[in-house]
């Protein structure tokens, strides 16, 4: 889901508003001063761990938890608002689920693995 546009952010150092213009990345969230910059001021790196819900900072706000880091962040509308959670929980979904298949995957490979082990069976190249 491609989401872009103009948001504020509140500032983890003074804690006033900022508005900077804001796209959706594959697995992150880039910002810029303006929307016509070329080099990004920041950016928010998705972690399947990464959570995000409406916040009461203000109207049609955000909260982002990446890790230990929280990050507010305030849309135009409440439409803008809601596209932005959806968007960023795709995108930890995809995420969780790519995980999950991961693991799967790895637990199906040590369970051939200790039966082609148990029985002396090698190991097909």
């Amino acid at each position: 889901m491609a989401v872009e546009g103009v948001l504020l952010k509140k500032s983890d150092w003074l804690g006033r508003w900022d508005k900077r213009y804001f796209r959706m990345e594959v697995n992150r969230v880039v910002y810029y001063k303006e929307a016509t910059d070329d080099v990004a001021k920041g950016e928010f790196i998705l972690e399947a761990t990464s959570g995000v819900e409406a916040s009461d900072a203000r109207p049609h706000a955000f909260k982002m938890v990446i890790g230990t880091k929280e990050t507010t962040l305030c849309a135009p509308s409440a439409a803008d608002q809601k596209k932005w959670i959806a968007a960023i929980r795709s995108i930890v979904q995809q995420m969780l689920a790519a995980e999950s298949s991961d693991q799967v995957r790895a637990a199906k490979e040590k369970k051939r693995s200790d039966l082609r082990a148990k029985y002396g069976i090698a190991k097909k190249k």
